[in-house]
């Protein structure tokens, strides 16, 4: 039974189905992430492992199986999380370093454009949030808000634009 499972996921990944599958691993991987993050806002090291690690397996089964996914497409996908990173690491705990490993895993299942567009939905959702709390005077500028969830949110609209 089991080689039966691997071969559908190996011919719907040749039929060009594997891009909604990661897309699907992706966001299942945020939906779990986005509770650490909102209850606790950290993200255990352990989850952000299983998940790079996954990533990279997806990654890897487009270069190898599909054939039409180059490295140079898997690396640049990794570009949004760079970035995140390296502004978590400069903003003085502004930007949570967990966001970029986050961004980091998800760009190695999405691709650079569904990574950045997601990036920015979310970014958009988390502002309109920020500005309501503010005006609802239920938080200031200096209020933590936990970014996976908007993340979450801008991977779902993000699978549905073509």
């Amino acid at each position: 039974m089991r080689y039966k499972i691997g071969l559908y996921f190996v011919s719907d990944v040749k039929k060009g189905k594997g891009s909604k599958m990661s897309e699907i691993v992706a966001i299942g991987f945020l939906t779990l992430c986005s509770g650490f993050d909102y209850k606790w806002k950290s993200i255990p090291v352990w989850i952000l492992l299983a998940g790079g690690g996954i990533g990279a397996f997806l990654g890897l089964a487009k270069i190898f199986i599909m054939g039409s996914v180059d490295w140079v497409h898997l690396l640049v996908g990794l570009i949004p999380g760079i970035c995140v990173t390296a502004l978590a690491l400069f903003s003085k705990d502004q930007v949570g370093i967990g966001d970029g490993m986050v961004l980091l895993t998800v760009g190695t299942m999405m691709g650079f454009r569904r990574t950045l567009l997601a990036a920015i939905i979310g970014l958009f959702v988390a502002t309109i949030m920020g500005i309501g709390m503010i005006m609802t005077k239920k938080g200031t500028l200096q209020t933590a808000i936990p970014y996976i969830p908007f993340l979450t949110i801008g991977s779902i609209v993000s699978a549905f634009v073509r």
